[in-house]
């Protein structure tokens, strides 16, 4: 299993007791920000093919970026993709905690 595949792995419980949406976001040339899609997240779209799919998009020029945001507790996973993948999470302390527990156990 990759690392990116260990990633979704260990998440997946933490996702799946919530209502999650997906976006897609890309800012061409840096210059404006284009909202490209959001999705409900269900079963089948919690997989490192998301995110794979993402990262062969970087044709275009300028910053892209791939969120989950997290229902009701209303945090963001962010999935940010310009000079290297940022990994970032907006949200409540509570939700945080799950998340990290979740990467962090073995």
């Amino acid at each position: 299993m990759s690392h990116t595949e260990s990633f979704f792995e260990r998440l997946k419980p933490v996702v799946m007791r919530h209502e999650c949406f997906w976006f897609f976001v890309t800012m061409p040339e840096n210059e404006y920000i284009h909202l490209n899609w959001v999705a409900r997240m269900e079963k089948p779209t919690w997989a490192a093919d998301r995110l794979y799919a993402f990262q062969t998009i970087g044709s275009r020029a300028g910053v892209q970026t791939l969120g989950l945001i997290i229902g009701e507790q209303r945090g963001v996973l962010v999935f940010s993709l310009w000079e290297g993948l940022e990994i970032s999470f907006y949200g409540p302390e509570l939700l945080w905690h799950e998340i990290s527990s979740a990467l962090y156990s073995d």
